[in-house]
């Protein structure tokens, strides 16, 4: 909706099939954003998980990080 933040809506219509048969419609609706690198690590860096991307075999930027058990 707004071109300068970084949201966008994603509108579901699901039909389910019941064991019986019946059929029945559902509608979801999400709020989905794309976020930079730099934002992402930062707000890993703000909830104390140390993390780092790599790209992954499919090409695809990942995200690693792992939260200390505090022990």
């Amino acid at each position: 909706p707004d071109p300068s933040d970084h949201t966008y809506t994603v509108e579901y219509a699901l039909l389910l099939r019941s064991a019986a048969g019946e059929v029945t419609v559902a509608h979801d609706r999400h709020i989905e954003g794309l976020f930079s690198r730099v934002e992402w690590l930062q707000w890993f860096e703000e909830a104390a998980v140390p993390a780092q991307s790599e790209t992954d075999s499919f090409g695809r930027l990942i995200f690693l990080g792992r939260k200390s058990s505090g022990l």
